[in-house]
């Protein structure tokens, strides 16, 4: 179990899609030295054996370890006790969606949503809903069997923040406010449905401070789709998300599109991720602190 005297945690979700498997394991093996918890990857073409290499710096021996998963499409590891995970995956589907419940000393478990849903490449915004829809059917029934909502999801949904799939009451619900994340269930249309908070909504185009015209270093998504021959494209795209349920809203310290590690920069002089060297997406780390959080 997680130590009681070490209740705050990081995490990074990256989509490794495009990489360079020397550059990306450098990148991944300096995020593990400035002492991120929990790893989760999609599209890792990085055997598990040599992963746990680049995270315990080129040993075998180390903490992090790859955490037993029925589905094999998502990596997850840990430096934290395998005893402390317990797998409540449904093994209904293609592996794109994992559920891991993590037991912290004294204030209970957290179970942590792990996804990459159907690509935006071959299916439009309404079928990829559907398969969104069916995930959120499996959290809730989860959640049932797990007596708890401290829930949290996180990974390329290949949707974006306002798109049907996360907003809908009979998907994910996702709202952007944490003030809406609890008033909105009082709406008598919306209380059979429990809600996300989804914080991804402030991190689109540009970030600049309020009266001046200093741009702070921020891309304008975590995905670039350069299709100029589409219309309605907006080009920058939010699919890698981080959502939180109303009981872990508060334990949210920090979360960040990531653009450098290291000396190693995840994008181009313009902004835009590297996919020809590293990924076409870009990591989101981010830090959750458990104390004050209740066993309810």
């Amino acid at each position: 179990m997680l130590p009681h005297d070490k209740p705050k945690l990081s995490f990074l979700f990256w989509n490794l899609r495009g990489g360079d498997s020397d550059t990306l394991q450098r990148c991944i093996g300096r995020l593990a030295q400035i002492g991120t918890n929990v790893f989760i990857f999609a599209e890792c073409q990085i055997p598990r054996e040599t992963m746990v290499r680049v995270l315990n710096g080129g040993s075998t021996s180390g903490l992090h370890r790859a955490v037993p998963c029925i589905n094999n499409r998502l990596h997850f590891y840990s430096n934290l006790p395998l005893i402390s995970w317990f797998d409540r995956s449904l093994s209904d589907g293609d592996g794109r969606f994992i559920a891991q419940e993590l037991t912290v000393e004294g204030i209970g478990n957290i179970l942590i949503f792990a996804a990459h849903f159907r690509s935006a490449t071959n299916l439009n915004e309404n079928a990829r809903a559907i398969f969104v829809r069916g995930a959120a059917r499996d959290i809730v029934k989860i959640e049932r069997d797990a007596g708890h909502e401290r829930s949290l999801l996180v990974g390329d949904l290949n949707l974006n923040p306002f798109d049907s799939g996360l907003t809908d009451t009979d998907a994910l619900h996702a709202v952007m406010t944490k003030e809406l994340a609890v008033s909105a269930r009082t709406h008598s249309i919306r209380k059979e449905f429990s809600l996300f908070y989804n914080p991804m909504w402030a991190y689109f185009g540009d970030h600049r401070l309020a009266g001046t015209a200093e741009k702070l270093s921020r891309p304008g998504g975590t995905y670039f789709y350069p299709n100029t021959g589409d219309p309605a494209n907006t080009f920058w795209k939010v699919y890698d998300q981080l959502l939180l349920r109303p009981s872990i809203m508060n334990c949210l310290r920090n979360l960040e599109i990531l653009t450098s590690v290291g000396a190693d920069s995840l994008v181009t002089p313009s902004g835009r991720p590297r996919s020809d060297k590293i990924s076409d997406h870009l990591p989101l780390f981010f830090e959750l602190d458990f104390r004050g959080l209740s066993n309810g």
